[in-house]
């Protein structure tokens, strides 16, 4: 078995665990009421327990970074963390670097810290963070690839961003997803998964972005106004705070 497979078997089996613990001290629930797999078992958890989707945005910090920047922006690169209340330790980010596979990590977020990231909170209902949360496993469990060809459009976008030339991908079904890189993978998850009527204009914006020329800065501007700023060094401790 895949380690991305074992970590997220692992992560959705937390929500297992917490159910079946729960049901055994308090018998709510009813005999008939079935919650087989642990995806079902998971919504049943978040349900109780809401996810908060948290991106992070980071800046140059590597050598070829500051290449990237000159067509990316402030922003090289980005992550999504999320965020489980009771079970915080566990919460998994999700993230596809130059050359790899779209994946989970269990870890990454304690490497984070105001110096390089800018992390940005997303309130959303449950059934849409789940969706968001489901949307990115299902490319995680397909080791999507990283999408490095559209990269070398991103100084054209002006052109291409409205060329009948360039289409964007499809993206309502994840598995037709054939490779993204890190803001193209988070741009297709919300604009397929966001709901809320308090983001029409946040859903309008996404979709007439064409996803294979959004950068993580892009990205950025786009969902800072409908968002809430989190102390990146807090998070690293398992904390959120809103700054």
């Amino acid at each position: 078995m895949k380690l991305n497979s074992l970590i997220i078997s692992n992560t959705l089996n937390i929500a297992k665990y917490s159910i079946d613990n729960e049901d055994d001290e308090d018998n709510e629930q009813p005999e008939d009421e079935e919650f087989e797999g642990p995806i079902t078992k998971l919504l049943a958890f978040h349900l109780r327990s809401p996810i908060h989707c948290v991106f992070l945005f980071r800046r140059p910090m590597l050598k070829t970074d500051h290449m990237v920047k000159y067509f990316a922006g402030q922003f090289v690169h980005m992550e999504m963390l999320v965020y489980l209340t009771n079970n915080a330790k566990d919460s998994p980010t999700f993230t596809t670097f130059m050359g790899e596979s779209f994946s989970m990590s269990i870890s990454s977020k304690y490497s984070y810290n105001s110096e390089y990231y800018e992390a940005l909170m997303l309130e959303t209902f449950p059934d849409e963070a789940f969706s968001i949360f489901t949307y990115l496993i299902d490319i995680t469990e397909r080791s999507v690839p990283y999408n490095l060809a559209d990269l070398f459009y991103q100084p054209f976008k002006r052109l291409l961003n409205n060329s009948e030339l360039f289409n964007d991908v499809p993206t309502e079904d994840p598995k037709q997803l054939k490779k993204v890189f890190c803001s193209q993978a988070f741009t297709l998850a919300l604009r397929n998964c966001l709901t809320n009527k308090n983001y029409t204009r946040l859903i309008q914006s996404l979709k007439e972005q064409n996803s294979r020329l959004t950068t993580p800065t892009d990205l950025y501007h786009i969902i800072r106004p409908f968002c809430s700023r989190v102390n990146a060094d807090k998070l690293k401790l398992l904390v959120i705070e809103k700054c």
